[in-house]
């Protein structure tokens, strides 16, 4: 069985061939996001809200324990008794040592480390963008 056109035909009068349609493949599937529209503010979402529930409140709770420990040892050197706890957790002079130690100790250190650990984006452009360049 030959499958070649037929000589007898001129090629002007051979029929074209054209696919059958078909209804799987002419669906586009949705486009992909960027990461900055939908990954990248899901994850500063999440890095506030640990950053002000947990290091933020753990390091002022720590720095107001500090200072109690301290104003206790100070005040009263010889007795420790939970009068003298409450007395000092609570004063004016604890409360304002906290909140001046955590200002200039604690904070400049969790902004600092914030600042010095975030990893610095590279200036070359990514696979995607670089397939759009060169598609237009």
């Amino acid at each position: 069985m030959n499958f070649s056109a037929p000589t007898f035909m001129a090629p002007s009068k051979w029929i074209p061939v054209r696919a059958i349609p078909s209804s799987l493949f002419s669906k586009l599937a949705p486009p992909i996001p960027l990461p900055s529209e939908s990954y990248e503010p899901l994850v500063k979402s999440v890095l506030q809200h640990r950053l002000v529930y947990s290091i933020f409140l753990q390091s002022t709770l720590l720095t107001w324990a500090a200072m109690t420990l301290s104003g206790i040892w100070q005040r009263y050197p010889t007795s420790i008794t939970f009068d003298h706890i409450y007395k000092s957790s609570f004063n004016f002079i604890t409360i304002l040592a906290s909140m001046f130690v955590w200002v200039f100790g604690a904070l400049p250190v969790i902004v600092l480390r914030r600042k010095l650990l975030t990893r610095k984006f590279s200036s070359s452009s990514s696979l995607r963008t670089r397939a759009l360049t060169k598609t237009n």
